[in-house]
């Protein structure tokens, strides 16, 4: 073959270009009628994190190639839509998870107040959850949020102890400042010892260095961090939302009877222990 020049001259291809023999495009992918190029990445260092790194582009990188390019459009495809999938079940699962955590807890209760001051100390949690990852150079991740669900459930069980160990002290004639005294020293050790023995058996996995680990290394920060923190939480500032909530109780009959009732007597475990007319 040869190639002929403006000036009328020929010259052979051999003589202009290195011919490589080569495998060519083989397809060409569509969608929606447009054609498709996929840009695939990973994250080379793993104390980046994924959503970050996504948010970043979303929000600075893409928008500005787009408007040199109005013809173009960007779909986020890969991990990120897994985790998106992942994220939208994740809140309509829990929330009607936490639905019927509620109505059960208040069924054992038989009160909506005390099931309110439980989950009030959720957020809580999160401050060990937010400390943990930070002590350990770890970001937040899915995994991360799966381990929170963990968490809830721990945190929930330890607190349901507290309450059901106060509300049989209540029963048992004891006035509310003795029962809550008593529920806190008698369900100290048993949720103490939850939290040790949860934090040692999830240590091993905090502190391994293997790749199939890291995976599990949020999850294992959020409920271990999370835990020590609800420990906290559930020792000290549930028996002062307990506190709170009767004196609110001995108010609000105060305000409406015009006579103040004695602290035990608003509590719904006492009313139980009255003779039924």
């Amino acid at each position: 073959m040869r190639v002929r020049f403006p000036d009328g001259r020929a010259f052979p291809l051999s003589e202009i270009a290195t011919l490589d023999i080569q495998r060519g495009v083989i397809g060409i992918n569509h969608i929606d009628g447009k054609r498709e190029i996929k840009i695939e990445a990973d994250v080379a260092n793993d104390d980046v994190s994924v959503s970050d790194l996504t948010t970043s582009l979303q929000t600075v990188i893409i928008p500005e190639v787009l408007k040199k390019y109005s013809t173009v459009a960007a779909q986020y495809e890969g991990q990120n839509r897994e985790q998106a999938k992942s994220s939208a079940s994740i809140q309509l699962v829990g929330g009607i998870c936490f639905a019927l955590m509620f109505f059960v807890i208040a069924l054992t209760f038989r009160s909506v107040g005390q099931t309110v001051m439980v989950f009030l100390l959720i957020p809580f949690a999160f401050i060990g959850v937010g400390w943990g990852h930070w002590l350990m150079g770890a970001p937040i991740s899915l995994f991360s949020f799966l381990g929170i669900i963990a968490l809830v459930g721990i945190l929930v069980n330890d607190s349901l102890v507290f309450v059901s160990t106060y509300n049989d002290e209540l029963r048992s004639g004891k006035s509310q400042m003795d029962a809550l005294y008593t529920a806190g020293v008698s369900r100290f050790r048993p949720i103490l010892l939850t939290t040790v023995t949860t934090f040692a058996g999830l240590a091993p996995l905090l502190l391994e260095k293997s790749l199939q680990a890291q995976f599990l290394i949020p999850m294992a920060i959020s409920v271990s961090f999370g835990l020590l923190a609800a420990t906290v939480t559930i020792l000290l500032m549930l028996p002062i939302l307990l506190i709170a909530l009767n004196r609110f109780r001995v108010y609000r009959d105060y305000l409406w009877n015009a006579k103040k009732p004695d602290y035990r007597e608003v509590e719904p475990a006492y009313k139980e222990t009255l003779p039924t007319k």
